[in-house]
């Protein structure tokens, strides 16, 4: 026989369990994508910069650290300090960051070639002298000239730095470099998404779909916005998601008129149109798309036409989202199945959706002079929106998709057609009351029972009229059921 190894490891202390958890939790963050991944971006990222005659891009938003370098971090909540990345048009980048992320950057070999740091805060000076250094060493691509440096100038980005350390940055480097908005490149980089990102987003949007599924089971009529919204939550992170920064919840009666505001005190009541807009996310990416249920055991007949209507839009949208054609065509195939104007009133009818919860481009009409032409691999979040009702109430349907050939693929489970129903905790009717019917019409401005449950009630309250007028009757207790009865009145006879 063989001699057998035996390997004792040593139990190990609290604190070094701790330890090892962490290192493992560091270990499993830093491969979220093989180093293939990010070394394609910057070189993709490279070759549009020599396209435009950009030197070095200087990066401090979180998104853009995160895009290029796979670093995360709960870290970036603190604003104390800023964070820099310099990426040349050849070569590796540089990262200028506090002393405390430093170790994180120097993990992150696949991109970032030298990790320079300073200790932070240091608000006199944090961390621009050194960054002064490295962009006065870019080495201009025309000669004896200054180097062209790009930064997050434009729309839908910033810049994560004190305004006059941005300010003291520029006048020190004039004489060798000078800063221009690099936003284009940057929007039009990250809107591509790659096989690996897509994966991501088709997971989290089946595990939102999931969750915002079962959220009609769970809520009950009474309960308040906030308490629905806590109840979402944790049906989000339950079903997979790691967390959900952007939840907004509106609910009123008919229906809702704001769909961008926190969830408040307000309790559900029958008759009421609630929305839950989640943006949840994993691994660094984002999805975004709404659910409407109504509170009640049916839903009134124009809600119903409001909501097939929306169905009908979105998808229209959903099969015009083709390579070569632009966002305005989605725009338009979607605005074509809504009454009226068909733009809604929330701006847009949609956008993409990647790190961010909302990207570039939107999807904007024609006339917004803002068309993107459609490639494949591109993500958008459709969200046609209609309004109706006398008090300004609107309806708002969203999906998440990818630009395919010949169609858009859903990532979101499409929500189902007619409106889920949160019937849990209303009060059982009681037949033939009527008013308390009426004071809830009046309260909301339309109907609150359909055409069914209305002509039920009629023939009860029919059924009760005809019992008050007929003669009293009492039973004739006499006859049994071996007599010979011919007819009612042997049974029954007038008291």
């Amino acid at each position: 026989m063989g001699l057998r190894r035996q390997v004792f490891v040593a139990p190990m202390s609290f604190p070094q369990r701790i330890l090892a958890l962490f290192l493992l939790l560091r270990l499993s963050a830093a491969a979220l994508f093989p180093a293939e991944e990010y070394a394609g971006r910057l070189q993709r990222a490279q070759g549009m910069m020599k396209t435009e005659g950009i030197d070095a891009l200087f990066l401090t938003m979180e998104a853009h650290h995160f895009y290029f370098t796979g670093m995360q971090s709960e870290f970036w909540a603190s604003p104390t300090r800023p964070y820099f990345l310099v990426l040349p048009a050849e070569g590796q980048i540089t990262a200028v960051v506090p002393t405390i992320s430093g170790t994180l950057y120097q993990e992150c070999k696949h991109t970032v070639g030298q990790v320079l740091t300073w200790p932070a805060p240091r608000p006199e000076d944090d961390g621009v002298s050194t960054l002064v250094d490295v962009l006065q060493g870019i080495v201009p691509s025309k000669q004896g000239g200054r180097a062209i440096i790009g930064a997050e100038l434009g729309s839908e980005l910033s810049l994560r730095m004190p305004g006059s350390d941005f300010l003291t940055l520029k006048k020190r480097i004039k004489s060798k470099a000078q800063i221009r908005d690099a936003s284009r490149l940057l929007l039009k980089l990250r809107v591509m998404k790659s096989p690996a990102e897509q994966a991501i987003q088709s997971q989290l949007c089946k595990f939102q779909s999931d969750a915002l599924d079962r959220v009609p089971h769970i809520l009950k009529a009474g309960m308040t916005e906030k308490e629905a919204c806590r109840a979402a939550r944790i049906e989000l992170m339950k079903a997979g998601a790691d967390r959900t920064p952007y939840m907004a919840c509106r609910s009123g009666p008919g229906g809702y008129t704001d769909i961008v505001g926190s969830a408040t005190d307000r309790k559900l009541r029958e008759g009421d149109v609630m929305i839950i807009d989640a943006g949840t996310m994993l691994d660094g990416y984002m999805c975004d798309f709404n659910r409407n249920w109504y509170v009640g055991r049916e839903v009134p007949p124009e809600l119903m036409s409001v909501q097939e209507t929306l169905y009908q839009a979105l998808e229209a949208g959903i099969q015009a989202a083709q390579p070569g054609r632009n966002t305005a065509d989605v725009y338009q195939a979607m605005a074509d199945k809504l009454p009226g104007a068909g733009g809604g009133s929330v701006g847009r009818a949609g956008h993409s959706v990647g790190i961010a919860i909302t990207e570039w481009p939107s999807i904007l009409p024609a006339s917004a002079g803002q068309n993107v032409t459609l490639e494949d691999g591109m993500v958008f979040a459709l969200e046609p929106a209609l309004g109706f009702g006398k008090l300004g109430q609107y309806l708002v349907h969203e999906e998440m998709v990818v630009v395919r050939a010949g169609g858009a693929v859903l990532l979101s489970q499409r929500g189902p057609r007619s409106m889920p129903l949160i019937s849990n905790g209303l009060a059982t009717p009681e037949l033939g009351s009527i008013d308390s019917l009426k004071k809830t019409q009046k309260r909301i401005g339309k109907a609150v029972v359909t055409s069914t449950q209305a002509f039920m009630w009629m023939m009860v309250q029919h059924d009760e009229q005809c019992l008050n007028e007929m003669p009293r009757i009492r039973v004739n207790k006499t006859a049994g059921i071996t007599d010979q009865i011919s007819g009612h009145g042997q049974l029954f006879r007038k008291h």
